[in-house]
């Protein structure tokens, strides 16, 4: 896996960026039909863009996209390719405590009985207290919705799948050595 790419920063902090992934992937523990279908191997590329821009001094406006495309090795399936996008909102409340807000779609690959690659669209609300200079405590509250899309052929009846996650933490703590 690598990522290269290039970013600009203007004084005024605002940044554009544009990159390239790449993913090598390997299932060598697939065997049989499930090998000849689903294939032992992938590779995915992303020509992702992005930006951030500060309207004020407390606030953080970012976007990012990116194209994605996944191939298949070995695979009877067909590869795939997508939009992905996440936008993000930070804003700092006090000196002390910051809320991130993001809404997101993304297309991943899923090694799955009945699909080949999953669609999460969800939203996020992440709030963080620094209690010192070292030592942040971050909350967070997200909803996703996971599209389980591109049929892996195994079953007869091969409808969509789709998740809903709800998920609330409290209470993880960070510490950061400084010099």
């Amino acid at each position: 896996e690598y990522e290269v790419g290039i970013n600009y920063l203007n004084q005024l902090n605002t940044n554009l960026g544009l990159a390239y992934r790449f993913v090598d992937s390997s299932f060598p523990n697939r065997l049989g039909i499930i090998k000849n279908i689903l294939g032992d191997a992938s590779t995915q590329k992303q020509i992702i863009l992005t930006a951030a821009w500060l309207p004020t001094a407390k606030t953080r406006l970012s976007t990012r996209f990116a194209q994605v495309s996944l191939d298949r090795k070995n695979s009877t399936i067909d590869s795939f390719s997508g939009f992905n996008q996440r936008w993000g909102l930070d804003y700092a409340l006090t000196g002390k405590i910051n809320l991130s807000f993001a809404a997101y779609k993304e297309l991943t690959p899923v090694d799955d009985v009945v699909s080949t690659f999953v669609e999460t669209k969800g939203v996020s609300i992440s709030p963080v207290w620094n209690l010192t200079s070292k030592v942040l405590l971050n909350a967070g509250l997200r909803y996703d919705k996971q599209n389980f899309i591109g049929s892996a052929g195994l079953t007869i009846d091969n409808k969509d799948r789709l998740d809903e996650i709800k998920e609330a933490s409290l209470g993880s703590v960070s510490y950061t050595h400084l010099r």
